[in-house]
């Protein structure tokens, strides 16, 4: 199937609101390729559905240079992140600024649920609250649970996590991460 990039997109002063959705985000509900895009003073809420971001939803492919700022994104389902509810595959060089990330279980201030891809070179400043599992800082549940080689499973490096908080009533929060079942190599956080 192909695929195509999306760039140069731009959200300011808006509101996005579902009620039960798969994928809700401040610009897109479901991506694959994107760059330069961005959300400014945006609120994204998505009442008892799945994977709720501020720029998107759900992202596939590669997504660069990108940013969101002075966003609120509140989910009560599951798969919540200031940037991505749920990433597969590779994001760099992307920017997380005074967001604010409410959700119940696998809550990031990046990312709230991330499988098999690259987080490289991404700064968050997030101020992450869930009443769930699975809460952290950069992600909220990274499943590299499937994977048996580096070859094919997350890898993390050079990321930044600035000024954020933290707060969960569930299990399993962090300020990288709330749950990683394998171990994570080759990766680095400042």
């Amino acid at each position: 199937a192909r695929h195509y990039t999306t760039m140069y997109v731009y959200g300011r002063n808006n509101t996005v609101t579902s009620v039960g959705s798969y994928g809700v985000g401040g610009l897109f509900g479901w991506t694959y390729d994107v760059q330069y895009c961005y959300v400014y003073d945006t609120t994204v809420t998505n009442g008892n559905g799945s994977y709720t971001g501020g720029l998107s939803g759900v992202s596939g492919y590669t997504t660069q240079y990108s940013g969101v700022e002075d966003t609120v994104v509140t989910s009560t389902g599951s798969g919540a992140g200031g940037m991505f509810g749920y990433k597969d595959s590779t994001a760099q060089y992307n920017f997380v600024k005074n967001v604010t990330v409410n959700g119940k279980n696998n809550v990031g201030g990046f990312v709230g649920y991330v499988t098999t891809g690259r987080l490289y070179h991404n700064t968050v400043n997030a101020n992450v609250i869930a009443s769930g599992n699975n809460t952290g800082g950069l992600m909220g549940y990274l499943n590299n649970i499937d994977y048996e080689t580096t070859t094919y499973s997350t890898l993390a490096r050079h990321n930044i996590l600035v000024n954020s908080n933290i707060t969960s009533t569930g299990d399993r929060v962090g300020f990288l991460a709330g749950y990683i079942p394998r171990d994570l190599y080759d990766s680095y956080f400042y």
